[in-house]
């Protein structure tokens, strides 16, 4: 089986600039990103609007799944569902501010063609970020939302459903209830 080959992390963000469509980057490799279903693009849209004034009275920010995240350990790119910063948002050194690297906190909308590689490689890359303090994978299929935290140097991992709240710590503590997340989708 031959491998594909590599590009470097300068080509891929200058291949990506230039597409009409997104790409993530990971290991040299450049991947182009489908499209979401209605019930993908709802989901993250109610995370976001329930997000949006909480993180505003915290000093923080949402940005929806346009904002390209970077982790410079493999070097990594990608474009997380939602992706929460507090404080002043930094961006590589490079003039665009198109890239992000200091998210605390992101959410990923997981699906059947993604699960592995969202909750998986993506999940190990996002851990890279200095910054990176919270994850919540949320299902497409099921309401039921993963919840992981830093604690110290461990991931704690917790599963939410129905009305639970998610008390998200790395954004001073505000409260997403999972029926929030899925109004309208079921």
């Amino acid at each position: 089986m031959a491998s594909l080959p590599t590009i470097s992390p300068e080509e891929y963000l200058v291949r990506d600039r230039a597409n009409a469509y997104k790409s993530e980057y990971c290991l040299g490799n450049m991947y182009a990103m489908a499209g979401a279903s209605d019930r993908h693009n709802v989901i993250n849209a109610n995370i976001n609007g329930a997000l949006f004034s909480q993180l505003r009275a915290k000093g923080c920010r949402a940005a929806s799944s346009d904002q390209r995240i970077y982790a410079n350990l493999t070097p990594f790119f990608a474009y997380p569902d939602t992706v929460v910063t507090c404080g002043a948002k930094q961006f590589l050194p490079d003039q665009r501010k198109d890239t992000l690297v200091n998210p605390v906190l992101i959410f990923e909308v997981l699906s059947d063609s993604t699960r592995e590689y969202d909750l998986g490689l993506k999940f190990a890359m996002y851990k890279t970020i200095p910054s990176f303090r919270e994850f919540v994978a949320v299902e497409q299929n099921a309401v039921h939302a993963h919840h992981w935290e830093l604690a110290g140097n461990e991931w704690i991992r917790s599963d939410a459903f129905g009305t639970d709240n998610i008390i998200l710590s790395s954004v001073g503590g505000i409260s997403l209830c999972v029926s929030d997340i899925y109004l309208d989708v079921f």
